[in-house]
This record gives C-alpha cells, sequence and structure tokens, in this order.
C-alpha cells in the first residue's frame, strides 16, 4: 500500500491533539502521532457517512422517495 503525504496547517495542531486524547485505535492503544490521528478521523467520518446514508435507505424504504420530513 501507498502512502499519501498531507500537509496540514498548523492551526489544525490543537485539533489534532485532541483527536489524540480522546480517540483510540482499532487495538484500544493511545495515539501518539498526526498520521495515525489523521488516519482514525477519516476512518470514522467514512464510517459516520455510511451510517448516515444506510439510515436515509432505511428511511426511504419505510417513507417513501418523498417523504419531506
Amino acid at each position: 500500500m501507498a502512502n499519501i503525504q498531507v500537509e496540514i496547517n498548523e492551526k489544525y495542531g490543537e485539533y489534532l491533539d485532541l483527536i489524540k486524547e480522546i480517540l483510540v485505535d482499532q487495538e484500544g492503544n493511545e495515539i501518539t502521532d498526526n498520521n495515525k490521528a489523521v488516519e482514525i478521523l477519516l476512518e470514522s467520518f467514512v464510517a459516520f457517512l455510511q451510517e448516515q446514508a444506510q439510515h436515509a435507505q432505511e428511511h426511504e424504504h419505510v417513507h417513501g422517495p418523498d417523504c419531506n420530513h
């Protein structure tokens, strides 16, 4: 698997530090580096998007495609 190099503005350092404090990796280990924090953040965000899409599909199945609530 190839690595992707991403540069993040230093103003986001505080957010990365917060992510490292509150999240753990898949094995339950503390996150200590920014690269792993970004990986976990992306994985969490994609999981959230998938969950939202699933809820939308379930809602449409129950209420139909023209439902407005």
